[in-house]
């Protein structure tokens, strides 16, 4: 309800406290809904309300008692408090659309709201559901999925989502077509009647082309089949050296075993020179702890080589788009949920988007490539939300993590990133965001350098998605979500 207070002077309950510069005085909070008083009015027995809450607590009744100090009171024992209402109005309140620094009173902060640059406005193109800041909303339209094309021989509109599939682009009979083999390589255009002369007449063209494709595609199979037979070998190698060497640490120690027991044996006989014996022996068991020691890191570094080969089999190549498949939601979001209240008991702190070492409520999808030689990233979901979405909104962030082609990759990087919430009955209808590098304020910038270590920090939205929203939609079905990531 404080969201509608800041549509408007008078449209519910009191004003948000955070959107004030300076704290106002408690006379000027409501007692019924803890906010700044909206449409002030005074009761007989001294205390300020909220026109709206007032209203909603009395709910027609002739005699209401007062939520303070629960004295009878009559609609007749309520006024209008204008003297209140021009001092909240000129309160000094500031823009909440970040990273807008307006300032100004009250009273004219619904006019500043109607031409903020930086409020999240809806695209002004039918069918589009994707917010924007109101200054990228040029930029955003210009590459829209919703922006209308027009076929140009017969001037019919459609939108741009839909030039693939429309169906008149095939039926044109003014259209210039592709011949119905470009999908293996013809590269033959002309209208309907010249197409079908030319489908009939290049038989022998479109077979040798379909073999030449298929042989294409048996070779490009061969190496990725090759390429999976060396990684299975390394792991194998790896795994056998690493066993070798654990082996002969062990005969050597059992080795060394014996020989003590030999050697104490014979010092119990010869009682005049235990002592030097005992010396000996305690150097060759340092030495044997040492070697143990060495041993020891070798089996560690083997474990983290084989941990990372096993992670680069996991690492999935896209063409731009990665489909992140979320089973089991509605348990991670309960286990989310009891996360951050243990969390609040003990003190902690899971609000950060950098707090890896808090992952009872995070999720974190495998580490995928744009493309085969792209940029590696992963995306991270908070189930009970972080930040100004913290038990309200499920939060998203991706993140650029260290691949293995940075150095022949262009940074900082620039793309557009547009992730989404796929309704799966109608995908139209799905939550989209869209994250535009270049307009990235200078303290966020780091976000999109080349990384240093592992990962960068995530940039993303902590309110994607509400609750609500998530729950009265088609989101969720079977109890899995999809969480999409495009990047053009």
């Amino acid at each position: 309800m404080a969201e509608m207070a800041e549509c408007g002077p008078y449209a519910g309950e009191g004003f948000d406290l955070d959107q004030f510069i300076i704290p106002p005085n408690d006379e000027l909070i409501c007692a019924i809904c803890h906010m700044v008083v909206n449409e002030p009015v005074l009761t007989s027995c001294g205390h300020s309300y909220c026109k709206y809450c007032i209203e909603k607590w009395c709910n027609g009744k002739e005699v209401v008692t007062c939520p303070v100090d629960n004295e009878q009171l009559k609609p007749s024992q309520i006024f209008p408090d204008k003297k209140t209402d021009r001092i909240v109005l000129s309160l000094e309140v500031k823009c909440t659309n970040n990273p807008c620094r307006w300032k100004g009173e009250l009273r004219q902060k619904q006019k500043h709201l109607k031409i903020c640059s930086h409020k999240a406005v809806k695209c002004i193109l039918e069918g589009c559901n994707v917010k924007v800041p109101r200054i990228l909303m040029e930029k955003h339209t210009n590459t829209c999925g919703w922006r209308l094309l027009h076929c140009k021989p017969c001037n019919l509109s459609y939108p741009k989502k839909d030039e693939e599939t429309v169906q008149h682009k095939d039926d044109c009979p003014l259209a210039f077509l592709p011949c119905r083999f470009s999908e293996i390589g013809c590269t033959f255009k002309g209208r309907e009647s010249a197409r079908d002369e030319h489908c009939e007449s290049a038989v022998q063209t479109h077979l040798h082309i379909a073999c030449e494709t298929i042989r294409d595609n048996k070779e490009q199979i061969s190496d990725l089949h090759k390429e999976l037979d060396k990684v299975r070998q390394e792991l194998q190698t790896k795994s056998c050296d690493h066993m070798k060497e654990v082996n002969a640490i062990r005969e050597k120690h059992d080795e060394a075993i014996r020989d003590n027991k030999g050697q104490i044996e014979a010092l119990s006989k010869e009682h005049g020179i235990a002592s030097n014996t005992i010396h000996e022996n305690k150097e060759q068991l340092d030495t044997l702890k040492k070697e143990l020691g060495i041993a020891s890191e070798t089996i560690r570094k083997n474990r983290d080589q084989i941990a990372k080969l096993s992670t680069a089999c996991k690492t999935q190549y896209t063409d731009g788009t990665f489909v992140w498949r979320i089973c089991n939601y509605k348990d991670k979001y309960k286990k989310a949920v009891a996360f951050a209240t243990n969390q609040e008991v003990k003190g902690g702190n899971s609000d950060s988007d950098d707090d890896i070492s808090m992952a009872g409520d995070i999720m974190v999808s495998l580490p995928f490539y744009t493309s085969r030689y792209g940029y590696k990233m992963r995306l991270k979901a908070y189930p009970n939300g972080y930040g100004d979405g913290k038990g309200t909104h499920l939060s998203l962030s991706i993140r650029i993590m260290k691949g293995e082609y940075d150095a022949i990759l262009e940074w900082p990087f620039r793309r557009k990133i547009t992730l989404s919430l796929i309704n799966q009955s109608e995908q139209w209808r799905s939550e989209t965001v869209e994250i535009y590098p270049d307009d990235a304020t200078p303290d966020k910038k780091h976000k999109f350098e080349r990384p240093i270590e592992n990962e960068n920090v995530g940039c993303g939205y902590s309110c994607f998605i509400s609750h609500m929203e998530l729950n009265s939609g088609d989101y969720i079905k079977d109890d899995v979500i999809f969480i999409e990531a495009v990047i053009t």
